[in-house]
């Protein structure tokens, strides 16, 4: 039958590929990127070629890796060249900067790809089935356990207010450590494993509509992600990759991700709606205005939200040559002192030792300030609502490391592959909740909010895992 028939994924990804490089070679208006045609299509040659060498190791983080360049940085081009630029014109990015970042990023790109292909680091999932009856014990009370934790972080974000003067400060840090995202890893990891595994877990469905109900009030109404349904689905790719060896795709599930497409992007408009309302940005106008005239208002931003806004999400090519270009706007902040002063902050609950933000979100002070001095602006930006911005593990480890990054890169996966190997003793359903972790922090480290931020998100997970774990082991002994 058609719908059961199967493709190949990496076609998908030659196929767009090709589309887009044939639309920058044909296109004679390339807007910011008129000068940098042939650095675009080095770009698109280089990550084909990688398609084809990925081909020849198997490894899950280059998939990984492929997936993410892909969504985030060539299916981005064609909107790059066809919208306008705003970041480039508000912070001076010439032809010269964009055409050079081109060429760093190719660099970069070969840098981390072929340090993976040779170090080659495993996160495999072992198929062997050991202590059922154990695991699914194990599975029972760490899925009730998260239900627990998932309402109480509700409640705080619900009910509660955070005052650094008193106790609910270290509430914060308890919830900011157990949020939303990490339950979901966790739930949702140990939901597909025992469906894998046709484990019979009783009331399954019933904890898992209470499950998600929860994580979509928390998320997108209190919360205002926009990216909590995009979590969902990457997390669902990714254990697709780890335990179906996801390589190909049915018709049918193609078919189903077309129609599931509004539902992501409603969410998304939703989300940002509840954003602005927690941001008081559109309060005074709603009760200051027809309700009528001001739904009506609301529906003519949709198509401006859901494709202004939404590619925006995934300008990392933008983002990336933006940071690059203005590497000394933002010399202060990236920076291996200040990102070490960020880190300590943030481990000590209750305590600013340096009192400094997060690099992700100091980067439009930072670049204000120094573009004030220069005498590029009138005077420094007013910044009411501070916005983390995205620097782009590419952008960074360039600003960094230089033209050294392969040796980083090199370091990075070793130390990856030694700590993968340590690991490989543990419990079965633990080391898929560890193995999860690993390509979640992954993902997120490509996504490149900053070493500190990474460093931090490292250091809550493992913090994370081992309170998940050792509770799940006393549960267990009680049992018995």
């Amino acid at each position: 039958m058609l719908l059961k028939k199967k493709i190949n994924i990496n076609l998908f990804y030659y196929f767009f590929s090709l589309l887009i490089l044939i639309f920058i070679f044909f296109k004679n208006d390339l807007n910011s990127f008129d000068n940098s045609k042939f650095q675009l299509l080095l770009l698109l040659i280089v990550f084909i070629i990688s398609i084809y060498i990925e081909n020849f190791k198997k490894n899950i983080l280059l998939k990984i890796l492929i997936f993410h360049f892909f969504i985030f940085y060539i299916f981005r081009i064609p909107f790059s060249v066809i919208q306008d630029n705003q970041i480039f014109d508000v912070r001076f990015v010439g032809s010269t900067e964009i055409k050079n970042s081109i060429i760093i990023l190719v660099l970069q790109y070969i840098s981390i790809f072929f340090a993976i292909f040779i170090v080659n680091p495993q996160i495999n999932f072992n198929n062997t089935l050991k202590n059922k009856n154990e695991n699914l014990m194990i599975i029972n009370s760490v899925l009730y356990l998260i239900l627990l934790i998932m309402f109480l972080n509700f409640l705080f974000n619900l009910f509660g207010t955070i005052n650094y003067e008193n106790y609910s400060k270290y509430l914060a840090v308890i919830f900011n450590i157990f949020n939303s995202k990490r339950l979901s890893i966790v739930f949702i990891t140990l939901i597909f494993y025992a469906i894998y595994r046709e484990y019979k877990i009783k009331n399954l469905k019933y904890l898992a509509i209470i499950f998600f109900i929860i994580y979509i009030v928390d998320t997108i109404y209190l919360a205002g992600s926009r990216s909590s349904i995009l979590h969902i689905c990457l997390l669902l790719y990714m254990l697709s990759l780890y335990y179906l060896k996801l390589e190909k795709i049915s018709i049918k599930l193609i078919i189903l991700s077309i129609f599931f497409l509004p539902i992501i992007l409603i969410s998304f408009f939703i989300s940002t709606v509840f954003k602005a309302l927690s941001l008081k940005e559109i309060r005074y106008t709603f009760a200051h205005q027809d309700p009528l005239l001001f739904l009506n208002a609301m529906f003519d931003q949709f198509f401006s939200i859901i494709f202004i806004a939404g590619t925006d999400r995934i300008a990392y090519l933008n983002f990336f040559i933006e940071k690059l270009s203005n590497k000394r706007m933002y010399e202060n902040i990236i920076n291996f002192n200040y990102y070490f002063k960020s880190f300590i902050d943030r481990v000590t609950p209750g305590i600013d030792f340096f009192n400094v933000p997060l690099a992700a979100k100091d980067m439009q002070r930072s670049y204000s300030n120094k573009a004030f001095e220069e005498g590029l602006l009138s005077e420094p930006w007013i910044l009411r609502v501070t916005n983390s911005e995205q620097i782009t593990i590419f952008a960074e480890t360039q600003i960094l490391y230089g033209y050294f990054s392969i040796f980083f890169y090199l370091l990075f996966f070793l130390i990856l592959k030694i700590t993968c190997k340590l690991l490989n003793n543990s419990n079965i359903i633990y080391q898929q909740l560890i193995n999860i972790f690993i390509l979640v922090l992954f993902f997120d480290w490509l996504t490149g909010f900053g070493l500190d931020f990474f460093s931090i998100n490292v250091v809550y997970s493992v913090f994370f895992l081992i309170v998940i774990i050792f509770i799940s082991i006393f549960l267990k002994k009680l049992r018995r």
